[in-house]
């Protein structure tokens, strides 16, 4: 708007010089109205140039500003789904690892009570040596696999963390973007 008005004003000064000039009719008067009006008419073009670099300036800054906050709107939705992604995955893992646990201790726990059974079946046959054998092999057995399925369970949970410390190190590196910076005018008008 204030464009259109400055131009009303331009024009009707080059009007009103002009039509002065007209009525006075003399050489010098006509030189001294060509140059106020190619002056003019550069001043205004400058100025016509400077409001429409500063519409483009904040045009460019608003869609910067845009751009950014989508950025950063798409940024944090795609961690919050990772996140949700590694946590779901994560109770899936622990529920296999633990229905596949109960199973092989379902079956150990399952030998240990036969050979205990066993055991006390050959010391109520007055067979001591055996009886006594057969339960401390059966009780020896039942710790070694308590102790290995303790180191496997804390190895697993070494693993499966540094796993995931590699995943995101690599998915951050993989999400990494370089989106180049829109050109600068300042240095142009200087």
């Amino acid at each position: 708007m204030r464009s259109f008005v400055f131009c009303v004003f331009v024009q009707v000064a080059a009007t009103a010089v002009t039509l002065a000039v007209f009525n006075l009719g003399t050489q010098d008067a006509w030189i001294a109205a060509g140059i106020y009006l190619v002056v003019s008419s550069f001043i205004f073009s400058y100025w016509l140039k400077l409001l429409s670099d500063i519409r483009v300036k904040d045009v460019v800054a608003n869609e910067r500003e845009k751009f950014l906050s989508e950025r950063e709107r798409i940024k944090v939705q795609a961690e919050q789904e990772k996140l949700n992604m590694v946590r779901d995955t994560h109770k899936l893992v622990s529920r296999e690892a633990a229905r596949a646990s109960a199973r092989a201790n379902t079956k150990i726990g399952l030998i240990a009570v036969i050979a205990v059974v066993g055991g006390v079946a050959l010391i109520a046959a007055q067979m001591f040596a055996l009886g006594i054998l057969m339960i401390s092999t059966a009780g020896g057995g039942l710790a070694g696999y308590l102790m290995r399925l303790k180191q496997e369970r804390r190895n697993n949970q070494k693993r499966l963390a540094r796993d995931w410390v590699k995943a995101d190190e690599a998915e951050m590196d993989s999400t990494v973007e370089v989106i180049p910076a829109l050109p600068d005018n300042r240095d142009k008008k200087r």
